[in-house]
């Protein structure tokens, strides 16, 4: 993150490859400056890249990984309704990556699928966690190699006393 203006992002964004188009620097300049940067947490950094990858048009696959780790940084930083604030934007963006087919690799899906239904599970919505692992096995692509999500999905989705665990 930028101490000065709050653009934030990957390493790579900060090694002079990135292009940062007029609009972007605008949303960042109005809506992410001014920064103090002794105050920023881990999550609103990963909040900030996840805004900045949005509004430059980054898939929604990459959004919801910067958006779950704002939750796993929320975690460390005990603040738990953030955590699930975090989770629930992360399950949102990647269901949206996974109804586009492009924006998921088929190796891909059966894995993000269970994650999304983990991300409910952990958010307490038991119900969308269950449809989510019940879609598990409709996305295995190869059954020998990925028996392993099935066999957890299959877990999740039966075994309640792990829920909250």
């Amino acid at each position: 993150m930028c101490i000065e203006c709050g653009y934030s992002g990957g390493e790579r964004d900060f090694s002079g490859v990135t292009e940062v188009s007029p609009l972007v620097k605008e949303h960042v300049l109005n809506e992410l400056a001014p920064v103090a940067p002794v105050s920023v947490t881990g999550s609103a950094k990963y909040e900030a890249a996840a805004k900045v990858a949005e509004w430059q048009g980054i898939e929604a696959r990459q959004i919801a990984d910067l958006l779950l780790r704002a939750a796993w940084c929320c975690v460390d930083e005990d603040d738990i309704e953030a955590e699930r604030y975090f989770r629930r934007l992360a399950a949102w963006s990647f269901e949206q990556a996974l109804s586009s087919y492009d924006g998921v690799t088929p190796e891909e899906r059966a894995v993000l699928t269970y994650l999304v239904g983990d991300l409910w599970r952990r958010i307490g919505d038991i119900q969308q966690a269950r449809e989510w692992f019940d879609r598990v096995s409709n996305e295995v692509q190869d059954p020998l190699a990925q028996h392993w999500i099935l066999a957890a999905a299959e877990q999740q989705r039966t075994d309640p006393q792990e829920w909250f665990g």
